[in-house]
């Protein structure tokens, strides 16, 4: 399978969570926005790499609740920066945080680690 081009400011972590991405683009309320299902391929700090069967252009911007499997939640505003064709045909698509708090960024940070330091020990 051929690998996302790496293009990451921050370390991810590989993740399964599956959320939606409202469409703020078009400078509509969250009720209103459109609403695109995506599955979560990777996350840092900075950033999210995702897949999703819908159409999604570059630099527009979404909202997205993420869930975490330690059921912290945090709201942030991703920008689309790139995307790739992946081998299986699925698009994959990476995005910056451009709306994320300090904290949330720390939380991720931490929980990347958190799994990093019990995937090597496993």
């Amino acid at each position: 399978m051929s690998s996302f081009i790496e293009n990451r400011k921050a370390a991810r972590l590989e993740i399964d969570m599956t959320i939606a991405l409202y469409d703020i683009t078009k400078n509509q309320s969250i009720k209103d926005a459109e609403k695109f299902p995506v599955e979560v391929m990777n996350i840092s700090k900075s950033g999210i790499g995702f897949t999703t069967e819908c159409s999604i252009e570059i630099s527009s911007f979404y909202k997205a609740r993420l869930n975490f499997p330690t059921k912290d939640t945090m709201d942030v505003i991703i920008r689309v920066v790139r995307s790739q064709t992946l081998e299986d045909g699925r698009v994959m698509f990476g995005g910056t945080f451009v709306g994320i708090s300090e904290t949330d960024k720390f939380k991720i940070e931490v929980f990347r680690l958190f799994n990093e330091k019990n995937t090597k020990e496993s």
